[in-house]
C-alpha cells in the first residue's frame, strides 16, 4: 500500500475530523453487540493497519485497543459454558477469539495480511 492510498483509506475509515468517515458514521449507532461489535472491532483493526503504514504512532495502538475492546465485549456477553451456547453463538465466540489473536499479533508487528487481503 503506497502512502497516497493509505492516506485516502485513513480519510474514509478513521479520520476523526471527517464526520463521514466509517468510524464516525457507525458511532451514531453504538453501542454494538454481537456481530455488529465484531464488525466495529474489525474496522478498528483495519484502521490500525493503515495507521501502521502511515507511521501514526499514537493512532495505531489506540485503534488496536479499540479493536480489542470490541472483541472482548462480545466474549463478555456470551455464556462461558459450552453446554449453554448455541452453534451460532459458538461461531460468534470463535470470531471474537480470532480477532483478539489478530490484535495480539499486530501489537508485535505481525498484521494478518491474508485476512486484510493485502
Amino acid at each position: 500500500m503506497d502512502r497516497n492510498s493509505a492516506q485516502g483509506a485513513w480519510t474514509i475509515i478513521a479520520l476523526e475530523d471527517n464526520p463521514d468517515c466509517a468510524l464516525n458514521l457507525r458511532q451514531r449507532h453504538a453501542p454494538f453487540t454481537e456481530w455488529e461489535a465484531i464488525e466495529q472491532a474489525e474496522i478498528h483493526y483495519v484502521a490500525a493497519y493503515i495507521a501502521n503504514k502511515l507511521v501514526f504512532v499514537r493512532q495505531e495502538p489506540q485503534q488496536l485497543s479499540r479493536a480489542e475492546e470490541g472483541y472482548s465485549s462480545v466474549l463478555a456477553e456470551l455464556p462461558t459454558r459450552r453446554f449453554f451456547i448455541s452453534r451460532a453463538k459458538r461461531r460468534l465466540r470463535e470470531e471474537a477469539r480470532a480477532g483478539l489473536d489478530r490484535v495480539t499479533r499486530a501489537r508485535d508487528g505481525d498484521y494478518d495480511k491474508e485476512w486484510l487481503m493485502v
